[in-house]
């Protein structure tokens, strides 16, 4: 990641908790003993059952949050994001036409690996996935200063639409 960070919206259709949404932050690399490993800084989700099993079997710091999401007959996905009926987020974004086939096993493994610290607890876990890939485009993006990273389409480096994700979180390492 380098300087870079990440931000991802990501929409479960089923889960061992069931469907839900989430909007997650993860700002770069931290150190995990002697690697860098990605770490999730800030994640909303919109049930309270994915909240407690993230916590629990990955470190996961989850929030509750509301999320709206409307496809639009123009393509532009608009999703809103509400934190205790507060405007948190706001992303409007559409795909390219192209999907191609997209595996973590494309990925080096350590930027597939998440290191996270909650409860004084350290937990490493490396998930996997395979779906389609698509070119994104990022319209419009703002944050509330203080409820999530700052967004701006302006400083969107690139943009990637999954879709049809099979994504499998084993137990993590916990130390």
């Amino acid at each position: 990641f380098g300087q870079l960070g990440l931000a991802m919206f990501v929409e479960y259709t089923a889960s061992p908790v069931g469907p839900y949404r989430e909007l997650l932050f993860i700002p770069g690399t931290f150190r995990f003993g002697k690697r860098r490993l990605p770490s999730i800084t800030k994640i909303y989700v919109s049930t309270r059952a994915s909240v407690e099993n993230g916590r629990r079997n990955w470190g996961i710091p989850k929030e509750l949050a509301d999320f709206d999401v409307d496809e639009g007959r123009d393509g532009v996905k608009r999703v809103t994001m509400r934190v205790d009926g507060v405007t948190a987020v706001e992303l409007w974004f559409k795909h390219g036409t192209l999907p191609l086939p997209f595996t973590s096993s494309l990925v080096p493994r350590s930027l597939c690996t998440l290191g996270q610290v909650l409860g004084g607890q350290s937990y490493e876990v490396t998930p996997s996935f395979r779906g389609l890939m698509q070119r994104a485009q990022v319209l419009h993006a703002w944050s509330e200063p203080g409820m999530f990273c700052e967004l701006s389409a302006e400083r969107v480096v690139g943009a990637l639409r999954l879709s049809k994700c099979d994504l499998q979180f084993p137990p993590a390492r916990v130390r």
